[in-house]
């Protein structure tokens, strides 16, 4: 066994002060305390100058450097930062410190406050809470982070609860990737053949044989499956703890351990089963990954039935047989007699009869499912409707409610299902779409299987519907996955849909970290990922203009307008050849286009062209299909702009009503809107009210956009602006401070919103008389909307004659 350093994030139940003989500083990072200490390294509590925050800062020891642990070191450094988790602990740095000692290696982790997994437990010790619940439910969010890693190919291998903390919330966060490994990859260069990484009562039986270059999700999954026992049960299931590793392969060739449900009643059932499978000493009878791990404990959560089963009989006579080998097999070799004989007389009879059943079946399919839209469609007949205008969503409602009906063939079904859910997507009804593509997906992975094109496209269309719903983690989790699997080096790198599959997955994972506020490396991204789609797929393929649409819209959320402008028209003009002027795609395009005309100042051709958008996409999408009133919320901020603010109260009034209705409180365009209706208020001067939906506008964003996402900050500028108006210049300061470090950390400092934030900050500066300050923001204002919006841009105007008055205070 090898010793590791003490987590990165770990906190010591007593701190020794910087004062106490420790550095006071490595390179930018100012110690506080001393956290932990291993055999090759320490793990200081440290402060960052820029941007002003607490890490964990882990070293390594230069004595240690020869021994293998740089080579680790280095390789956690590579495979942590890779990991963009919120709950898994973050690398915000690697590096090297010069020190009186000599080279210092370090990584610069985030600080987590909370304790580890092991003191929660012991605190909960003897007591009745946590209920069961919500440890099932930390075990889940727990196997959702290490799933994250696995679509990373990226295996801990020494996960135990000194290695998770627990947050104040409640919230699990994953540490300490030092002896982590991809998969995949060649370990020589670090383990000797049959050494052994990681804390043995944790360790699956192959990761205890040494046989690390054969490990794959299953060696975590069976440690998550330990620490659930230990959770629920109080302890572990393998008294393991001081074992040698002889003791303690010889312990997991013994009967299993006590049941669950002996320890704790409550977990009698589907949890015990859950547990059971993912501590399962054959690989083969666990999960395959942590993803379908989490699942079943999400849903016994949500009271739906679960993958795992107890194992066959047959499972667990094979199982006694390997264990008996002299006692079975005078019996076995007369079941193999009888067997082979009764093998031989039906064999070539079940063949010939398997062959016409299959061909049966595909053509009663094919039957069933013609004759369920020719009665769908009948019923869609002018005749058949008597006079009532049927639309879409007419013929879709009642295919959708015939679905369910009785004695519809399963195979009618299952063609349709996916075709409905899209569809509904489509029109903006993903919480309709949502359960169908869900069934889709299970019926798909039965018929096609876990890896299939088909099953890994219809998972695409599930995570699509997530997302639509507000669950963009599982979205994620979900993408990751599939691009993983569509990844895989078993698949055959020529396979035309598999390609699609990965392109497509991967598109959707860069448009997440965009939605994340990442907006620099999903540019990046994506910009080389349309590359390699044009290359296999073409440049005017459907797939790849969307890549390179959601290009130039990331160029428009930078403040690149010329270069997003540039790219705009030309997916336009190609998808107006290929896919037609009323394409739901090229609709998409037209209003990026308006958008951006827009943001360039060109008001008069942005609004004849939200005019003419808005009229295709209600006689083709309806005027109420989320896609229609996204145009409709641009076009009223176009009208707010123009300060028409008659027109602007009945727009944002209407607006805001039909949103609420159609997607609910809590959604993206519905922040939208209450910030825009706020925009009206403030204007009108009915203070209050504005300043009560800039908040509620805030909240919202931040909780479906998430607090870096650039879509947060215009209504903090806003509600900073209404205060100044007001007559509050002091409460307005803090927000505008707020709101202009969250857009230089997010988009930099040669934005135009930060430069725009800035300009309005040193107004408020000016206001309550901080003449200095005022002066330099506004200097740093002048100078970057100059450069991004040009001199006679309006912004800049304002800008430079609010520094003019600044530099004339005094």
């Amino acid at each position: 066994m090898e010793t590791t350093p003490k987590s990165a994030t770990v906190p010591s139940p007593s701190p020794v002060p910087a004062s106490a003989g420790l550095p006071e500083r490595l390179g930018a990072y100012r110690i506080l305390s001393l956290l932990g200490e291993g055999a090759s390294g320490r793990v200081y509590l440290a402060e960052e100058d820029a941007p002003r925050r607490r890490v964990a800062l882990k070293t390594l020891r230069a004595a240690a450097g020869g021994s293998g642990f740089a080579a680790r070191f280095e390789r956690e450094a590579a495979l942590t930062a890779a990991l963009e988790h919120p709950n898994i602990a973050r690398l915000y740095a690697a590096g090297i410190a010069d020190t009186a000692g000599g080279a210092v290696p370090y990584l610069a982790m985030q600080y987590v406050e909370g304790r580890t997994l092991r003191a929660w437990m012991a605190a909960h010790a003897g007591t009745r809470g946590p209920d069961l619940r919500e440890r099932v439910r930390l075990l889940a969010v727990l196997g959702r982070a290490v799933a994250y890693a696995h679509a990373r190919g990226v295996l801990h291998r020494d996960l135990k609860p000194d290695n998770v903390m627990v947050m104040p919330d409640g919230q699990p966060v994953v540490l300490d990737f030092g002896i982590a490994r991809a998969m995949g990859e060649a370990d020589s260069a670090l383990t000797m053949t049959g050494q052994v990484f990681g804390t043995l009562p944790y360790l699956s039986g192959e990761a205890l044989a040494g046989a690390a270059h054969r490990l794959d999700p299953r060696a975590d999954v069976y440690s998550l499956g330990v620490i659930a026992y230990e959770l629920l049960g109080g302890q572990l299931p393998y008294p393991l703890s001081g074992a040698s590793l002889a003791e303690a392969l010889d312990q997991l060739q013994r009967p299993p351990p006590l049941a669950l449900e002996a320890l704790e009643p409550r977990a009698r059932g589907d949890i015990a089963t859950i547990i059971n499978k993912a501590m399962a000493q054959d690989p083969v009878q666990r999960y395959p990954d942590a993803a379908a791990f989490a699942a079943d404990l999400e849903r016994w959560l949500d009271n739906r039935p679960i993958e795992a089963r107890p194992p066959t009989a047959a499972y667990v006579a094979t199982r006694f047989m390997r264990r008996h080998r002299a006692l079975t097999a005078a019996v076995a070799v007369s079941a193999i007699v009888l067997l082979v004989a009764t093998g031989v007389s039906v064999r070539y009879a079940l063949s010939e009869r398997a062959a016409l059943a299959a061909a049966e079946a595909r053509l009663a399919e094919r039957e069933a499912v013609n004759e369920f839209l020719d009665d769908m469609l009948t019923r869609a007949d002018p005749e058949r409707a008597v006079g009532n205008a049927l639309t879409v969503r007419d013929v879709l409602d009642g295919a959708r409610l015939a679905l369910r009906g009785k004695g519809v063939p399963s195979a009618v079904v299952t063609a349709l299902e996916g075709t409905l859910g899209r569809t509904y997507l489509h029109l903006g009804e993903a919480d309709i779409a949502e359960p169908l593509l869900g069934s889709a997906r299970e019926r798909a992975r039965s018929l096609f299987g876990a890896a299939g094109a088909a099953t890994l496209n219809a998972e695409l269309d599930y995570a699509s519907a997530l997302g639509a719903t507000g669950r963009a983690d599982e979205a994620k989790v979900l993408l990751q996955k599939v691009q993983a699997t569509a990844l895989a080096p078993a698949k055959r790198p020529a396979d035309h849909d598999l390609q699609r599959v990965a392109l497509r997955a991967e598109g959707d994972l860069l448009i997440a970290r965009a939605n994340d506020g990442e907006l620099d490396p999903a540019l990046k991204g994506l910009a080389g990922l349309h590359g390699r789609a044009a290359r296999q797929l073409g440049a005017d393929d459907a797939q790849v203009l969307a890549l390179l649409a959601a290009v130039a819209e990331l160029q428009q959320m930078k403040g690149d307008y010329p270069a997003a402008r540039a790219e705009t028209e030309r997916v336009l003009a190609a998808q107006e050849r290929t896919l037609g002027a009323l394409h739901p795609d090229t609709l998409t395009t037209r209003n990026l286009l308006a958008n951006v005309l827009r943001q360039q100042g060109d008001v008069p051709a942005a609004e004849r062209a939200y005019r003419a958008l808005l009229e295709d996409e209600k006689r083709v999408l309806g005027a109420d299909h989320p896609q229609t009133l996204g145009t409709l919320n641009n076009y009223t901020g176009l009208v707010l702009m123009k300060k028409d603010l008659a027109l602007g109260d009945t727009m944002t009034a209407d607006l805001l009503e039909r949103v609420e209705r159609k997607l609910g409180p809590d959604r993206r365009l519905t922040a939208t809107a209450v910030n825009m209706r706020g925009y009206l208020l403030d204007d009108l001067g009915r203070f209050a009210e504005a300043e009560a939906m800039y908040r509620r506008s805030i909240t919202i964003a931040d909780r479906v956009y998430g607090e870096k996402h650039p879509e947060t900050f215009a209504p903090r500028n806003n509600l900073g602006m209404l205060l100044m108006r007001a007559g509050r210049p002091r409460d307005a300061a803090p927000v505008f401070a707020d709101t202009v470090r969250r857009t230089s950390e997010a988009l930099g400092d040669g934005h135009p919103y930060t430069g725009i934030f800035r300009s309005n900050y040193g107004e408020c500066l000016l206001a309550t008389g901080q003449v200095g300050a005022a002066r330099r923001e506004l200097q740093q204002a002048v100078k970057v909307l100059d450069k991004a919006l040009g001199p006679d841009h309006d912004r800049t105007k304002l800008a430079r004659e609010r520094l003019a008055r600044a530099l004339a205070a005094r």
